[in-house]
C-alpha cells in the first residue's frame, strides 16, 4: 500500500494507509506539502516494505494476523486486490506512484455517532463543547478534537490524478459533497477507475453523480450500519431505521456491489446477531469490525460476569453454519474480551453523554443493561 496509496483526512493530514498508526510521523506529511508522496518518512516506510521489515505503524495488522491469520495488510497483498487497486509497485518492482486515493474532503456530516467526534462530524460540535465543560481534558477516555468550522481539504486543486485507478470516498459524509466527488472523478481516467464509496445510509447520489459513477470501471458501496433497528438510530444519531433500510434498498437496486460495514462496541456486542440475521436474510455482504475508540466504548470494559455470558453467546454463534462468514470477527471478539478493561470508564462517559443528549439506551438493549447495572 505505501508504494501506491495515500490516505487523506478531513484536516489535511496524510497517512500511507487507513489503519496505519501515525508513529513519529513528521508534521510535513500533509496536503500543504507539494511533494508529500516523496517525503523521506514515506520513502523510508516503502524501503521497509520492500525488505519485508516490520514498521510500528502497521501494528494493528500484525496483531490481527496473530489472532486470526488475516488483516487488511494480508488482504491488499492478494494479487487480485493489488490489480483492482493499482497497488502493484511492490510486486512489480516499479517506481512508486499514486494509484489509490483514500480521501475525505471534510468533516461535514449529518450524523453524530456515539463513537465519533468533531474532527469527523460537524454535527458533533455542540456536544463537544458541552463535553469539554463536563470532562477533564486529561481524561484520556475521550479523544478531544479541535473544531473550528468545516475542515476543508484542498488537495483537489493540486494533485495529478491521471494514474489513479481506485478512489475510496470517506467523510464526514461524502454524499454531502457530491460536487467535489464529481470534480475529482472527472480528473481521472474513468474507464480504468474503480470507486469505493463509504456512506452512512442517509443520502443517495444526485443524477449527475450517478451518471459519472456509471462511467467508471466499477463502483462498490459500503453502507455504515452498526446495529439493527432503533439501536442503530442511537449509535448513529441522526439516522432513522426506516430511512436507513430505504437507502439500503435503493443502493442495492442501483448498484451491483453492496456491502454493510458495522462496528461492534460495548453498546451492541451482545446483539450483533440481529444485524447479521438481517443481512443474511437479504443476502447482503456484511462485515463486523471491533471498535478501536473512544476507549470507554471498548468491549473489554465489560465486567467479568458479563464477559463470561458473552463468551457463551459467541461460542453458540460460532457453531451456527449461517454465521460461518463471521469466523474471523468471532476470533477477534474473543480476544477483545480477554483484554483488561474498566467498566467504570464506560459508566462515567456514558452517563455524561446520556445527559448531554437527553437519552438512554436501556430500553434498546435491556440485556446489556442488566449485565452492567450499578
Amino acid at each position: 500500500m505505501p508504494l501506491n496509496a495515500l490516505f487523506i483526512r478531513p484536516d489535511g493530514e496524510i497517512s500511507p494507509c487507513c489503519v496505519f498508526y501515525d508513529v513519529d510521523k513528521p508534521k510535513s506529511i500533509n496536503i500543504s506539502n507539494p511533494n508529500v508522496f516523496n517525503d523521506k518518512y514515506l520513502e523510508n516506510l516503502r524501503d521497509k516494505c520492500k525488505k519485508d521489515e516490520a514498521h510500528p505503524g502497521c501494528t494493528r495488522c500484525y496483531q490481527e494476523e496473530k489472532i486470526a491469520n488475516k488483516s487488511y495488510r494480508t488482504d491488499v497483498l492478494e494479487p487480485d486486490i493489488q490489480d483492482h487497486l493499482g497497488t502493484i509497485s511492490l510486486r512489480e518492482h516499479t517506481d512508486p506512484y499514486i494509484s489509490f486515493l483514500d480521501i475525505a474532503f471534510s468533516n461535514l456530516c449529518n450524523n453524530k455517532c456515539r463513537m465519533c467526534g468533531p474532527s469527523l462530524s460537524t454535527n458533533w460540535y455542540a456536544d463537544a463543547k458541552k463535553l469539554e465543560q463536563m470532562v477533564n481534558k486529561k481524561d484520556k477516555s475521550f479523544p478531544f478534537d479541535t473544531y473550528k468550522g468545516i475542515v476543508n481539504n484542498n488537495f483537489l486543486d493540486k494533485g495529478d490524478f491521471s494514474r489513479v485507478q481506485h478512489i475510496k470516498f470517506l467523510g464526514g459524509e461524502p454524499l454531502l459533497e457530491q460536487d467535489k466527488m464529481i470534480s475529482l472523478i472527472e480528473k481521472c481516467d474513468t474507464k480504468n477507475l474503480t470507486i469505493h464509496l463509504v456512506t452512512n445510509a442517509t443520502t443517495i447520489p444526485n443524477n449527475k453523480l450517478i451518471g459519472i459513477l456509471k462511467q467508471c470501471k466499477s463502483v462498490s458501496i459500503a453502507l455504515s450500519v452498526d446495529s439493527y433497528g432503533k439501536m442503530n438510530d442511537f449509535l448513529r444519531k441522526g439516522s432513522t431505521w426506516k430511512n436507513t433500510t430505504a437507502t439500503i434498498e435503493w443502493f442495492n437496486k442501483n448498484f451491483d456491489q453492496l456491502s454493510i460495514q458495522s462496528v461492534a462496541s460495548i453498546y451492541n456486542v451482545n446483539i450483533v446477531d440481529r444485524l447479521m440475521d438481517y443481512c443474511i436474510a437479504n443476502k447482503f455482504n456484511h462485515r463486523y469490525s471491533l471498535l478501536s475508540g473512544p476507549n470507554y466504548m471498548q468491549i473489554r470494559n465489560l465486567p467479568d460476569q458479563a464477559k463470561n455470558i458473552l463468551k457463551k453467546k459467541i461460542n453458540n454463534w460460532s457453531l451456527k453454519k449461517k454465521y460461518k462468514s463471521y469466523k474471523v470477527f468471532f476470533k477477534l471478539l474473543q480476544n477483545e474480551i480477554n483484554q483488561t478493561g474498566d467498566i467504570r470508564k464506560f459508566h462515567h462517559m456514558d452517563s455524561i453523554m446520556n445527559k448531554i443528549r437527553n437519552e438512554h439506551w436501556r430500553e434498546l438493549n435491556p440485556e446489556l443493561y442488566s449485565w452492567i447495572s450499578i
